[in-house]
C-alpha cells in the first residue's frame, strides 16, 4: 500500500483529469465537490497513432487549463488510463484497444514535461474503489453509524466495475492497494470453473456469449454488431416475449453465478466492510444480484472451510438496517454489505483520481 504523507490544510486545489476511452479522450477538472466544466473537452484518442494521441492528450489538458484559468493554476493531473501499465512509474504497456501504445510509453513523464505539474496515473478499478470509499457508500454508511452513536466503524471497500472487462480495487483506512507491480486486485483475471478468466464471463462480451449458449438452436434476435447488446438482452430478460426471453434470463443467472465466484474470493481474502458494484452491467443489477447474492451466501454458511462473513444486500431496506445494527455476538458482527454504486462509474473514478492526487501531494481536503 502507498502511505500518504502528513496532509496540510489548504483551499480546494484544481486537479486536471481525464476519461480515457478507446475512441475519445474527455478532459475536465475537479475542484472540491465536483467537475468544473459542464461539458468537458473532447478529442479523438488516436489510438493507432502515438504522436497524435500524445499531442491530443497535451492539447486537451492545456485547453482545460485555459478554460479554468480564473480558478488558479492546476496543482496536478490525475486520471485513469488503460493497462497493463506500471502505474507508479506512469509507463503504459501494450494496449489492445489502442495499439499505438505498443510497448513502454512514459506517459506521465511526457505530460509532466509538457504541463509543468505532477501527473498521477492509475487503474480505473482502483480509482473507482477510492471514489466510492471517499465520496460514496463507505462515507455515507459510516456517517450513519456515527449519527446513531455506534462505536463500529466502516473502513474498507472493494470496488468492482463490470463492463468491457471486470475491474477491481480495494481501499482500507483511506489507502488504495495497488500491489507490487500495479496488478493488485485483478480478480477478473483469475480462472473460473470453466477454465476461462472470470471476466470472460462477467463482462459485456461474456453476457453475449452466455446468451448465445442459452439460445441453442433459437436464432439470435439482434444484429451481431449492433451497439448496446447487453442492454437489449437485459430488456429481453425483464419483459421480452418469445423463445429468446427465457434464454436471456438464464444468461443473467449464469452471470450472477460467476460474479459470486469472484465476490467470494474478494470477500474471503480481503474481509471488506463493503463491496460496491459499478460499470455498464451495473445497470442490470436487478437481474444479476438475486443469483449472485444467493450463490455468494451459500459459500458463507457457518463453517471454517468457507468463512464466517454474513452478506447483506444494501439495496434492500430491511437488509440495510440489519447490516447497520450493532451486534452483541462476535460472529453475528462479521458483516459485508454489497451494493450498486450510487455514484456514476465515471464520476466515482474521477473523484478517486482527485483524492489520490490530494494524498500524493500531501493535501487535506476532506469532502
Amino acid at each position: 500500500m502507498t502511505t500518504p504523507g502528513n496532509p496540510r490544510a489548504t483551499p480546494d486545489p484544481l486537479i486536471l483529469t481525464l476519461d480515457a476511452g478507446g475512441t475519445n479522450f474527455v478532459f475536465n477538472a475537479i475542484k472540491g465537490s465536483g467537475l468544473v466544466l459542464d461539458a468537458g473537452v473532447v478529442l479523438p484518442a488516436e489510438g493507432r497513432d502515438l504522436p497524435r494521441s500524445l499531442a491530443n492528450l497535451i492539447r486537451g489538458f492545456r485547453e482545460v487549463g485555459e478554460r479554468t484559468r480564473g480558478l488558479g493554476p492546476p496543482a496536478a493531473a490525475s486520471f485513469a488510463f488503460p493497462g497493463p501499465a506500471d502505474y507508479r512509474a506512469g509507463v503504459i504497456g501494450e494496449l489492445e484497444n489502442m495499439p499505438a501504445y505498443g510497448g513502454a510509453v512514459p506517459l506521465a513523464a511526457v505530460l509532466r514535461e509538457a504541463l509543468g505539474v505532477p501527473v498521477f496515473i492509475n487503474n480505473d478499478g482502483d480509482l473507482f474503489a477510492c471514489g466510492a470509499a471517499r465520496y460514496g457508500e463507505l462515507r455515507e454508511l459510516d456517517g450513519e453509524l456515527r449519527a446513531r452513536g455506534s462505536a463500529r466503524r466502516l473502513t474498507s471497500l472493494a470496488g468492482m466495475t463490470i463492463g468491457t472487462g471486470w475491474g477491481c480495487g480495494f481501499v482500507a483506512d483511506g489507502v488504495m492497494f495497488i500491489g507490487s507491480s500495479s496488478t493488485g486486485m485483478e480478480i477478473g483475471a483469475c480462472p473460473y470453473i470453466d477454465g476461462r478468466a472470470i471476466e470472460e464471463t462477467v463482462s459485456a462480451g461474456g453476457l453475449v456469449r452466455l446468451f448465445r449458449e442459452e439460445l441453442g438452436p433459437t436464432p439470435f434476435p439482434f444484429d451481431a454488431d449492433e451497439p448496446g447488446l447487453p442492454e437489449r438482452i437485459a430488456a429481453l430478460a425483464r419483459g421480452g416475449r418469445g423463445a429468446a426471453a427465457p434464454a436471456a434470463e438464464r444468461a443473467f443467472r449464469r452471470l450472477g453465478e460467476a460474479l459470486a465466484f469472484g465476490l467470494n474470493w474478494a470477500i474471503d481474502l480481503l474481509d471488506p466492510d463493503l463491496v460496491v458494484i459499478g460499470g455498464g452491467l451495473a445497470g442490470a443489477w436487478d437481474l444479476t444480484a438475486p443469483r449472485a447474492l444467493a450463490c455468494a451466501r451459500s459459500a458463507h454458511v457457518s463453517g471454517r472451510a468457507r468463512g464466517y462473513k454474513r452478506l447483506f444486500d444494501l439495496g434492500d431496506e430491511v437488509e440495510r438496517e440489519e447490516f447497520l445494527r450493532d451486534e452483541t455476538s462476535v460472529m453475528e458482527g462479521k458483516k459485508t454489505g454489497i451494493a450498486r454504486s450510487r455514484l456514476g462509474t465515471a464520476e466515482a473514478i474521477m473523484r478517486g483520481a482527485y483524492d489520490f492526487a490530494l494524498r500524493a501531494l500531501g493535501i487535506d481536503a476532506a469532502p
